[in-house]
């Protein structure tokens, strides 16, 4: 129940074939995806290492940098696809894609229609900053990475961004019973 081993076996369950036996991979998969949607204490482990992550924004809801820079891998991206892959596997979806575990869990009841739906846009917006960051770095010669200087962010996408990661943490505090119930 380490946070690594967690992390570890998260990931797994976005196993997809690359090479071998595809049929074996989508059993392995299956399988995977059915025997951990009966077992509530793994899922609870999955939902507290998503819910543990710390909030983003700091004092007065300033976003905390590193060096000019926010994680948004690690602190918008991690937090919508470790839900979205907690409540899929307690549904027992076996969708891989993010916003198709969103709809999957909003299906089922274990997350609100409106909820899903914010979480879906709020991935897109994530992404696109992210994407647009690796651009930049690429051309400029740095290494990409989920780190967005916070400089090339307009005013209104701040404002957007603290906005989406506010949203976050509020669905986030409710992950643990979407899990349990």
């Amino acid at each position: 129940a380490r946070p690594t081993d967690v992390l570890n076996v998260d990931i797994f369950f976005d196993l997809a074939p690359a090479a071998g036996s595809a049929e074996l991979a989508r059993t392995l998969h299956a399988d995977a995806v059915q025997a951990a949607s009966g077992t509530l204490p793994f899922l609870a482990l999955l939902a507290e290492a998503v819910a543990a992550l710390p909030p983003v924004t700091g004092i007065f809801g300033r976003l905390v940098t590193q060096e000019g820079r926010i994680d948004l891998k690690r602190n918008a991206l991690l937090p919508i696809t470790g839900t979205a892959r907690t409540l899929a596997l307690r549904t027992a979806s076996a969708a891989r894609a993010t916003p198709q575990r969103l709809r999957d869990a909003a299906a089922s009841g274990r997350l609100s229609e409106a909820d899903a739906d914010i979480l879906i846009g709020i991935h897109a917006d994530v992404f696109g900053w992210v994407l647009r960051q690796q651009l930049l770095d690429l051309q400029n010669g740095v290494r990409p990475s989920g780190r967005v200087e916070a400089k090339t962010l307009g005013r209104a996408q701040a404002a957007r961004l603290r906005d989406h990661l506010r949203r976050i943490d509020e669905i986030l505090q409710t992950l643990r019973a979407a899990v349990a119930g």
